[in-house]
């Protein structure tokens, strides 16, 4: 019989769970969370642990065993926080149930997902199951889309992660935070691919990038750009539909574009936008003050909004990115928010006639644009006529 060694560091799972291998691994009953795409209050699927399900094994055990005492190295326990497997070895492994409540009004689709959101290469060494029918895209488990009528009841979800024979040293010490949570949105909502964002590879951040001298109106910007520009911090979006499933998305027309925010005012020449798009690069230092709740879309601000069904079947993918003007210092403890937004043309045409009292966006002043990305203004919206698709967060140091 192969010896096994107990891992030193910490697995930490919540609901939102948390992970670190052979520490910690906790679970807690937070509710669940509710798609971004939806607003109605009537949308309620809460989801807890059953505390009484729970199983745990050990290597070469063929089944798991009810109770918390059953691992070789781990130990299992129930705090605040949730649920706690310390001093995991190989071979060691829980299986609990969640509970999901419906207290929805209208009918509901909804399904279970396990999100990895901060790994440092533990995640891929695990061993996770959901109710026995998982997708895996390399971030997350989820179960297929299931149709919850009002009133209906549903069965426990088991759960099941373990660290499985075999898993070596390469994952001693290392740590991962994953969420589990029950995902709901009304009944005929789109539930089909969705758009991502992924952060660019450090080594691969664009440098000497010559930015822009005027904006879409040929008005030259401020002189407080550096010349060239380094890009401090990057994402990509890929769209994860195809040529065929955008053709039956409802989001087929929308508008797609990236939309940057910050938790505090920018000043002339602190921040700069980068952007690439269908081999078309761009820079350019912020041509106005960002006050707070100001809001900008990047393609629309060049006059490059581009519609969501483009982008599947002809760019795949562009990109944003950030770096500092000459006074990029002022940035520091400041955090931008980047959303990746799919907006209706139709409202987007409505809401600049309202602003701006023109129907021609040709006739139509970067000044007057400005005025239309104010969030007051759009973010009504969300849920209905603007879907935040994915959403990221960076803070200069």
């Amino acid at each position: 019989m192969k010896r096994k060694t107990i891992f030193t560091s910490i697995l930490t799972i919540i609901m939102c769970l948390s992970l670190m291998v052979g520490g910690t691994f906790a679970l807690s009953t937070s509710e669940s969370k509710v798609n971004v795409a939806v607003t109605s209050a009537k949308v309620n699927v809460t989801a807890t642990i059953d505390q009484s399900s729970l199983q745990t094994k050990k290597l070469y055990d063929t089944t798991y065993t009810s109770g918390k005492d059953n691992m070789f190295g781990g130990e299992a326990f129930f705090t605040n926080e949730g649920l706690t497997l310390s001093n995991v070895a190989e071979g060691d492994g829980v299986k609990f149930n969640i509970a999901i409540a419906n207290e929805s009004t209208i009918m509901v689709k909804y399904r279970t997902v396990i999100s990895c959101i901060n790994d440092d290469g533990l995640f891929a060494g695990l061993k996770v199951n959901i109710a026995d029918k998982q997708s895996y895209n390399g971030k997350e488990y989820a179960t297929d889309w299931e149709t919850l009528e009002v009133g209906n009841t549903l069965e426990d979800v088991e759960v099941s992660i373990e660290l499985p024979d075999g898993a070596g040293k390469q994952y001693e010490g290392k740590t991962c935070t994953i969420t589990y949570y029950v995902q709901a949105i009304q009944g005929n909502a789109y539930t089909g691919p969705e758009a991502i964002i992924t952060r660019y590879d450090e080594d691969k951040l664009p440098k000497n990038i010559p930015p822009l001298t005027t904006d879409m109106n040929g008005i030259p910007f401020p002189d407080n750009v550096p010349n060239p520009v380094d890009v401090e911090a990057a994402w990509t979006f890929t769209a994860t539909d195809t040529e065929e499933t955008v053709e039956e998305s409802p989001y087929k027309n929308w508008v797609c574009d990236f939309v940057i925010e910050c938790d505090q005012a920018v000043e002339y020449g602190e921040l700069g936008l980068w952007g690439e798009y269908g081999g078309w690069e761009f820079a350019f230092g912020n041509p106005f003050a960002l006050p707070e709740g100001q809001t900008l879309f990047m393609l629309t601000s060049v006059g490059m909004p581009q519609d969501y069904y483009n982008i599947c079947t002809m760019v795949k993918e562009f990109d944003c990115g950030v770096f500092r003007g000459l006074e990029g210092e002022q940035m520091k403890g400041k955090t931008i928010t980047v959303s990746l937004c799919l907006i209706n043309l139709d409202y987007a045409g409505q809401l600049i006639y309202d602003v701006t009292g023109k129907t021609d966006i040709g006739q139509v002043t970067f000044d007057e644009m400005l005025q239309v990305m104010k969030k007051e203004n759009w973010a009504g919206a969300i849920g209905t006529n603007v879907l935040i698709a994915n959403q990221t967060s960076y803070t200069f140091n």
